[in-house]
């Protein structure tokens, strides 16, 4: 949510709080419960939404985390591996694992992932020789592991993509509407609250 819905939804909360708290102002025109009943329940699918929101950007974060792991990864694998070949003459995978961390960064995911799954391959074909570099059983496993969170996690993204742009565009078209009810008819019952 923008700042600005953020403010309008909490001037709407503050309202419904100040007439829950004086059920009285209804006896003066009862004509404006309806009203103030329907609004309630457009506070109520505003913050399911807003936390649809929150909980698709807790993901998309956690994608944005892992996939920095895994680009980190990639580089200190590649770099290990690198040495080993330059020391053992290895000319053919020399050449094969340069990547700067900005490049891999900017690839796109499917890059990302034929890269890291590439350079684990190589590694375990070559692990009982490159034990002295740095790289054993726990950091293959610990590698493969992010590589597998990622590919789970970059399905989640996905659909959390989605779900967090309908949901904004959703959330604004509840508060135009909630804003149009308040403004129309509960306008009166806010003036003869504050008046209270």
């Amino acid at each position: 949510m923008t700042e600005a819905q953020e403010y309008q939804l909490s001037v709407y909360l503050a309202f419904e709080k100040n007439i829950i708290l004086n059920q009285n102002l209804f006896d003066r025109d009862p004509n404006i419960r309806p009203h103030f009943d329907i609004f309630c329940q457009q506070i109520q699918i505003i913050l399911k939404t807003k936390h649809m929101i929150e909980e698709s950007e807790k993901i998309i974060n956690q994608y944005i985390q892992l996939r920095n792991e895994l680009a980190k990864n990639i580089i200190l694998f590649s770099r290990k591996i690198i040495a080993f070949a330059m020391l053992e003459e290895l000319t053919d995978l020399q050449g094969l694992f340069c990547y700067s961390g900005e490049e891999l960064l900017n690839a796109n995911d499917d890059k990302l992932l034929d890269t890291s799954k590439l350079i684990l391959r190589k590694t375990k074909e070559y692990v009982a020789d490159i034990v002295e570099y740095g790289i054993n059983d726990y950091s293959i496993t610990n590698f493969q592991n992010i590589i597998d969170q990622f590919m789970s996690l970059r399905m989640d993204k996905k659909s959390s993509d989605q779900i967090a742009d309908e949901a904004k565009k959703h959330i604004s078209s509840l508060l135009l509407n909630t804003e149009i009810l308040f403004n129309n008819k509960l306008a009166p019952l806010a003036e003869t609250s504050v008046n209270s």
